[in-house]
């Protein structure tokens, strides 16, 4: 049983589906008491609830399988001859079920502790990666990368916000499959209501039908060009600004992502984010050195005995390298 419905396997009939619960009244009458139950024919049973898939079913035998005191799902005993488990002694099978239940609750703890341990080795290698010394823009690229191969997504894309607040540039993406790049392109940010919700929220925002969410009318051209159906946005937060986001999007319809990818998702958003500001501020104190060391040489530069012409020229030639002036010019009162 699992968030109110209920998967069944038919042995041999080997169908599965998908029902609520609480349209089936065994499931129902074994959840209230948690006991076995038998309904010897099904043709003449006020507790038989029939579906397509099991019209032919004519004797039903049902065990609850409860591990540490929690339903977790039935083992059900089928047969299309009537009466078939009338005489059956359920308490034979009991310690089975039992065992059963401990099976399940054994295999989903060790599913979950895997789980996360290869969430933990993720985040491991991915903020490893994030260590190296790199270029701002390969430390983009590479961020886009880890995400795809985390989530195992589709695509992704790096947005970074421009100075005026009023739009974002994709500075980094990985394309789905038939899909171009989109790197250099502009997000804006004004009537984007999906991004209001980022920014004011500084917390993901998620659609599942991304081509007709109104939330998203702003880069619906976007959604469409890119064959998106559902997107992850999530923000990059430094000292609680938004700086950017990196959107991670699906183009199948069937594939959805989980409440664990989402988290790791947010994670590793994080680790990409103190990578990013820490390499800002390294490029910003390289260019405040360059900056001063230049300035320093062109001081220098100008303090040497030239005659007036040549001194002129040199200081319009050096005050135009100083700030990678495509010319300058000097006016000097007569």
């Amino acid at each position: 049983a699992r968030q109110g419905g209920l998967n069944v396997t038919f042995g041999d009939f080997a169908e599965n589906f998908e029902v609520n619960l609480q349209d089936i009244a065994t499931c129902r009458w074994m959840q209230e008491h948690q006991a076995p139950l038998i309904v010897a024919d099904t043709l003449h049973s006020e507790i038989w609830t029939v579906f397509p898939e099991v019209e032919w079913i004519r004797s039903y035998m049902g065990f609850p399988i409860i591990a540490r005191g929690h339903l977790v799902g039935f083992l059900n005993f089928l047969c299309g001859t009537g009466e078939y488990y009338k005489d059956f002694q359920v308490d034979q099978l009991v310690p089975f079920t039992e065992q059963v239940a401990i099976a399940i609750e054994n295999t989903r703890t060790f599913e979950e502790t895997r789980q996360r341990s290869h969430r933990h080795e993720l985040i491991n290698q991915i903020a490893y990666k994030m260590t190296q010394p790199a270029e701002l823009e390969v430390i983009h690229q590479l961020a886009v990368d880890s995400m795809l191969d985390a989530l195992g997504v589709d695509q992704v894309g790096l947005a970074i916000m421009n100075p005026v607040r009023k739009t974002m540039t994709i500075v980094a993406d990985h394309p789905g499959p038939g899909n171009s790049s989109t790197k250099g392109k502009f997000i804006p940010l004004e009537n984007n209501p999906s991004m209001d919700y980022v920014l004011e929220h500084k917390n993901y925002f998620l659609s599942h039908d991304a081509q007709n969410d109104p939330r998203l009318i702003a880069v619906r051209h976007f959604m469409i060009a890119q064959h998106i159906r559902s997107i992850l946005i999530i923000p990059l937060i430094v000292k609680g600004e938004v700086i950017g986001t990196i959107g991670c999007d699906l183009t199948s319809e069937n594939r959805l992502l989980t409440p664990e990818e989402i988290k790791l998702a947010e994670v590793l958003t994080n680790v990409i984010s103190g990578r990013i500001e820490q390499e800002r501020l390294l490029d910003l104190e390289k260019k405040r050195t360059n900056e001063l060391a230049m300035l320093h040489e062109t001081s220098l530069a100008i303090t040497q005995p030239y005659d007036l012409s040549k001194l002129h020229h040199l200081i319009v030639e050096r005050s135009a390298w100083l700030l990678a002036a495509s010319s300058s010019t000097l006016y000097l009162k007569s």
